[in-house]
This record gives C-alpha cells, sequence and structure tokens, in this order.
C-alpha cells in the first residue's frame, strides 16, 4: 500500500507465507480486491484476473504463472511470474562434506542448475511469441544481465525495465 502498487507477484508464496487464501484476503483489502495463488505463485491486483494457470517450461523442470488481468477500458495484459532454478549451492556449505567433495558438489551443481536456468529463459523466450497483448515477466531469474538466461530473454526482444527506467542497486 506504501508503494502504491497495481500487482503484487509473490514467489515460494506456501514456503513463505503460510497463510490460506482467507487469511492472505484480510491483508490486502479495499482496492487490492483481486487475489489468486496458483501453486508457489501469488498474485494481489487491483484489476481483475481473468486467467491465472500453471505452466511448465518445455524442459519441464518446474513451472511458471501465466496470469491474464483486465485493465480499464476493457484491455488485457499478460503476466508471465516466474522463477527460473536457484544456484543450488547454499546447503552446500552445511552439508558436513570434506571440502574437496563440497567444491566439486558445488561446482557441478551450479553448471547444471545454470543450464537448466538458460533452458527455462528459452522456453520463455519461445513462449512470448506467442502472446498477441502486452506482455510482462517478472519474477526471480537468478541471474545477472551477463548471464545466459538474461541474454536469452533479451535476444526474443523483451526490454529489462529496471535498466530502462530503474535506480539504484537493483539487486
Amino acid at each position: 500500500r506504501e508503494n502504491d502498487l497495481d500487482v503484487l507477484l509473490l514467489q515460494e508464496y506456501k514456503s513463505h507465507w503460510q497463510l490460506d487464501q482467507k487469511a492472505f484476503s484480510k491483508l490486502f483489502k479495499g482496492e487490492y480486491k483481486h487475489i489468486s495463488i496458483q501453486g508457489e505463485c501469488a498474485c494481489i491486483s487491483r484489476f481483475p484476473i481473468k486467467e491465472h494457470k500453471r505452466m511448465k517450461f518445455e524442459d519441464l523442470s518446474d513451472s511458471f504463472s501465466d496470469i491474464i488481468l483486465t485493465l480499464p477500458g476493457n484491455r488485457n495484459v499478460e503476466i508471465m511470474a516466474v522463477h527460473l532454478m536457484t544456484t543450488g549451492i547454499s546447503g552446500f556449505a552445511s552439508s558436513g562434506a570434506p571440502d574437496s567433495a563440497i567444491g566439486l558438489g558445488m561446482a557441478l551443481t551450479f553448471i547444471q542448475n545454470g543450464d537448466i536456468r538458460e533452458n527455462q529463459a528459452i522456453s520463455l523466450a519461445r513462449r512470448t511469441g506467442t502472446v498477441n497483448r502486452p506482455l510482462i515477466i517478472a519474477g526471480d531469474f537468478n541471474c545477472l544481465p551477463w548471464a545466459a538466461p538474461y541474454r536469452q530473454m533479451h535476444s526474443a526482444g523483451l526490454k529489462d525495465s529496471f535498466h530502462e527506467v530503474g535506480h539504484g542497486s537493483g539487486s
């Protein structure tokens, strides 16, 4: 409310928020009356949610939300809420394994998950070609602007809104 948001997307909703839809709805009253929860994504909007469905990435590694909102004037906008594969290395430090095994495991996991992230970005880039309305892709890309997933989406003609109009660290 303080930031006067029109739409709020929450990733890892069930993992971090621990609220059922009724309790969650009580937090967002008044202008934020449209709420949809699909899988691990919650969408809270001032605008009616016409559709919210889970879509699988082509490699079936995970899924993302495909949300259609109806804006004033009966115009629709599509939002893909994504959470690309993490690096997967956060649990290695506390594993208790020898340092050499940790290092090798981290390296292999980092490479494997990077490949999955890139395939997910390719899948998203292909999907954007089938959208015939304004499109926003939002979420946690788990990569930096020079990484392969970012480049894949950029090469599909998507613009980075933070790069275009954002300010601050961008992290």
